[in-house]
């Protein structure tokens, strides 16, 4: 309590946890993470993450294959739905990242570095 008021740091923290962006940012990071890894060696085209997170396990007899990574894959169409697309892709997750680089949300941002013509992205712990 400050004067007679609720504590502003704890409407801010629930602010925070009711932004639907930042609940985005944090899925697509924690499913980077979980496919790909941490770190600059680690970095991928977007295209390249779009190939990983549509690459599908053995599925068993009459049974429709699963994405290898289903995190990463929900968290693509997640974003492809926000930004009214049927399915996701190269240049939109490229505008996202670009959107979002640098945002730190649990100890962990995106960067990129430029390679020919176009970004390589990767997970940075901090």
């Amino acid at each position: 309590m400050w004067l007679g008021k609720t504590d502003p740091i704890q409407s801010m923290e629930t602010a925070r946890a009711e932004d639907p962006v930042l609940g985005e940012i944090g899925d697509m990071l924690e499913a980077w993470r979980a496919a790909v890894g941490t770190g600059s060696d680690t970095r991928l085209k977007t295209a390249d993450v779009l190939v990983l997170s549509e690459s599908a396990s053995r599925a068993h007899e009459g049974a429709d294959p699963e994405p290898t990574h289903p995190a990463l894959n929900a968290a693509l169409f997640a974003i492809a739905r926000r930004n009214r697309a049927n399915k996701p892709d190269a240049k939109m997750l490229g505008n996202w990242l670009r959107d979002y680089k640098g945002r730190v949300v649990d100890g962990h941002r995106f960067q990129c570095a430029p390679r020919g013509r176009v970004n390589e992205w990767w997970v940075e712990a901090i």
